[in-house]
């Protein structure tokens, strides 16, 4: 893995254009969030400008990153995990969550959110593995979730977010396939909501992603390298 972020980035893009192609999409329409997990803020910054957005895994890490001026005005979204008591750190603080995956994490980003008068954007985890090491709804909580949402006018869905387990890529293209379905299943039970984000595909998965429709692929170690 070359340490050239900028050429990273490029040969990113380039396999993102070509899956996009193959899919008879257009390759704007795809947005290149880059994760940010245990990175130094200098080389983060280093994709500033060149990446649609960054992740965020925690939210202590997140405020260092954001205090030392590594995002450098690139929107910011929260990928990990989110624990209830840690969202007073998030809410307001990023475009996007994508990790909502429970009743009481969606009530306290809304009482968050309405006590700074905004609208959060959200996405709901799905555990399209159904891993018990893994966060995330099963598809069959999805409907009552949505509908719990909806009831909340401080927060706003835009789709859904997965981590499906290690596969090869028929497997992972399954995997992919089932949360472009129940995607489409949350337009067709709320065709108010702008459910218009399917967040799925990492470094070693993202070009089956946007076959399968991803709108946001999630990329770390092939933008970074490895984290030492």
């Amino acid at each position: 893995m070359s340490t050239d972020i900028a050429a990273n980035i490029a040969s990113i893009r380039a396999r993102m254009a070509n899956a996009a192609q193959r899919a008879e999409r257009q390759p704007s329409d795809i947005v290149l969030c880059a994760v940010c997990k245990g990175q130094d803020s200098a080389l983060i910054r280093q994709s500033a400008g060149l990446v649609d957005c960054f992740g965020e895994n925690r939210a202590q890490e997140m405020l260092l990153h954001a205090n030392q001026g590594a995002h450098a005005h690139t929107p910011v979204h929260f990928i990990g995990h989110l624990q209830t008591n840690k969202a007073k750190d998030v809410v307001g603080r990023v475009q996007l969550i994508h990790s909502v995956d429970r009743n009481r994490l969606l009530a306290r980003i809304a009482a968050l959110a309405d006590s700074q008068a905004l609208v959060q954007d959200i996405l709901i985890q799905i555990n399209i593995g159904a891993e018990a090491s893994k966060s995330g709804l099963s598809p069959d909580e999805l409907p009552a979730l949505l509908d719990t949402a909806a009831a909340l006018p401080s927060v706003r869905v835009r789709g859904l977010m997965a981590i499906p387990p290690p596969a090869d890529s028929t497997e992972n293209r399954r995997y992919f396939a089932r949360m472009r379905a129940l995607l489409t299943q949350a337009q067709t039970l709320h065709p108010g909501m702008p459910l218009d984000t399917l967040s799925m595909g990492m470094s070693d998965s993202f070009e089956d992603a946007i076959l399968e429709g991803a709108t946001l692929v999630r990329v770390g170690s092939a933008i970074y390298g490895q984290r030492s």
